[in-house]
């Protein structure tokens, strides 16, 4: 079973004890959210061998986000596996901030409901707001008895803003590779229904970026890691994880074989 250790800016959620590390995961939440909101992701990463690190806010920038990790790396013992970050709605945007300018050095990121530019809600109460958030039932109940919860999707933040203002003009930000190319594998989850952050700006950003994987949840809204799939993106952010602690970050390591007519029936045509 996993455990948790608690500190004023951070949880830590680690492995069952009979299993050695596979790697480590930062989460940097997004706009009005906190560490309480990711305890479910936290515990089914965990489960799966990673050591899940999630920060109580999200930070102010890219420097406090750097300073944070190295905090973290220098309290930890070394892992036998990539390090990864997560960012959530406003996080992804101080992620990717935080990589392209060499301030850290993950293997690799993942972003969930990114939001570039000044994409906001126009909830008129919590209730409106929790509902663009998550369609989860379970989710939906923890925001709505959540006493430090806050309608926070109407802000717009420095680094989101100077991430849509580098799409919308091309600018590549020092490299040949697009605005804000961070140059390493990147996952990209996106709710195909986000009214919040639409996808098709997540698309024109990540466009740019030979390294991105972008999966569209189906009837997902903004908050995927906590949406009615959560289950089905946890799973597919493990195997993102497996490939890259394989280096094989855009290759399966599951192959569907056809059946039918395209093999012999004894299998030697395998």
């Amino acid at each position: 079973m996993s455990t948790s250790t608690l500190t004023a800016t951070r949880v830590r959620v680690l492995p069952p004890s009979t299993v050695q590390p596979r790697g480590a995961l930062l989460v940097v939440p997004g706009r009005g959210e906190h560490l309480g909101h990711y305890g479910r992701f936290a515990q089914r990463i965990a489960a799966d061998g990673y050591v899940v690190d999630v920060l109580d806010t999200l930070p102010s920038g890219a420097a406090e986000l750097s300073e944070l990790l190295a905090e973290i790396d220098g309290e930890e013992s070394a892992i036998d596996g990539p390090r990864v970050l997560v960012g959530v709605d406003s996080g992804a945007a101080v992620v990717v901030d935080a990589v392209r300018q060499g301030l850290v050095s993950p293997a690799a990121v993942i972003v969930a409901g990114a939001v570039v530019g000044e994409a906001v809600s126009h909830a008129a109460d919590d209730a409106g707001e929790i509902a663009q958030r998550t369609s989860c039932p379970v989710h939906r109940g923890l925001l709505g008895e959540d006493p430090r919860y806050r309608r926070a999707l109407g802000t717009v933040t420095d680094a989101s803003r100077a991430w849509g203002v580098s799409v919308a003009s091309r600018e590549p930000s020092g490299t040949a590779n697009g605005p804000w190319y961070v140059g390493i594998p990147v996952l990209a989850l996106h709710g195909n229904d986000d009214g919040v952050s639409p996808l098709r700006d997540v698309v024109r950003a990540m466009s740019w970026w030979p390294d991105a994987e972008l999966l569209a949840v189906r009837d997902g809204v903004h908050d995927v890691l906590n949406d009615v799939s959560h289950r089905t993106v946890a799973a597919s952010v493990v195997q993102f994880l497996e490939r890259v602690r394989s280096g094989n970050s855009h290759r399966s390591l599951i192959v569907r074989v056809p059946l039918g007519n395209s093999f012999e029936q004894d299998g030697t045509g395998i």
